[in-house]
């Protein structure tokens, strides 16, 4: 029998290695004997730089006085307390205006009606936030069958309406597609905006019933909108056609602009609310919520309009 030489893999490791690490494994490391007097030397440095720390330095700096910031950057520091901020400017031109009400509401006695100051301001508060409550029904009288002017021109029946704000012109929208502009003095037609059967190309306006219409503030757009389920813009002074909005897949059945703006509301009998913007002639946003037809809508200066639903039984502030 042959036997094969075992070789350690020691032996062959130390076989590659040079012959000054051989056995240094082996050996053992001398600790190094720890020196007492440096140990006890290093918390008198530690004691000798904290001392060193809590000195203080003086310095020439405390001698001289304190040189405001103020001056040196040529401010007077008398001008900056006599400068009036925000809050003392409001307060100030409150006390001014109520004196100046307190001068209107004193009588000859010298003396002054504070609950009257008091509804007054709240008054106010109330109509520029568009909360106003005012009782006018008594005030209004029933007209004489005289003052009473009629407008014949349209073919069939009449289905919405509106002024525009200088009282001179009033617009109607009718089944027969077309809206006419009347003067409100003379009785007399001033424009016709004509409408069309349904199918034919390259004509504008409505080619269904006219069921809503609405004037911007400044009197310069005229918003209808009916049963073609499109909206059309109008120049009212020009009485000329600007732009069409689509979107609605149903009949509209009301608009309103938004006090002092052109921002245009829409209602739908497709139970929705869209919002338009007329000076860039783009769709803003939908809003969703009735379970029924939109039948009208209304809005104030606020972006809050207010819809009512038909059979949902629902008025909606958005």
């Amino acid at each position: 029998l042959i036997t094969k030489p075992r070789v350690s893999i020691w032996e062959m490791s130390s076989f590659f290695l040079p012959s000054k690490l051989k056995g240094r494994d082996n050996r053992k490391r001398k600790k190094k004997p720890i020196d007492a007097k440096k140990i006890e030397s290093k918390p008198k440095k530690q004691k000798k730089e904290k001392s060193l720390l809590n000195e203080e330095v003086a310095s020439d700096s405390d001698n001289e006085e304190s040189v405001n910031p103020l001056h040196v950057l040529g401010v007077d520091d008398n001008l900056s307390d006599e400068e009036e901020t925000a809050p003392e400017k409001r307060l100030r031109l409150a006390k001014e205006y109520l004196a100046e009400l307190e001068e209107q509401e004193r009588d000859d006695k010298d003396t002054v009606d504070y609950d009257a100051i008091a509804h007054r301001l709240k008054d106010e508060v109330l109509e520029q936030s568009g909360k106003l409550h005012k009782k006018v029904a008594d005030q209004y009288a029933v007209p004489s069958s005289d003052s009473i002017l009629f407008y014949r021109g349209h073919k069939l029946s009449v289905t919405s309406l509106c002024v525009s704000p200088n009282d001179r012109h009033v617009y109607t929208g009718s089944k027969d597609c077309c809206i006419i502009k009347w003067n409100i003095e003379s009785g007399n037609k001033e424009a016709v905006f004509p409408g069309h059967r349904k199918g034919i190309d390259g004509v504008v306006g409505h080619s269904g019933h006219v069921l809503a219409l609405a004037i911007t503030s400044d009197g310069k757009y005229l918003a209808s909108g009916g049963t073609d389920k499109q909206i059309h813009i109008w120049n009212a002074i020009t009485s000329l056609h600007v732009h069409t909005f689509r979107g609605h897949k149903d009949a509209v059945s009301g608009l309103v602009f938004r006090q002092g703006t052109h921002e245009l509301y829409s209602c739908s009998f497709d139970r929705t609310v869209k919002i338009w913007n007329v000076d860039e002639f783009t769709y803003v946003e939908t809003l969703f919520g009735h379970q029924d037809a939109v039948v009208g809508i209304d809005c104030l200066s606020r972006e809050r309009p207010v819809t009512a639903g038909a059979n949902d039984k629902t008025i909606r502030a958005w």
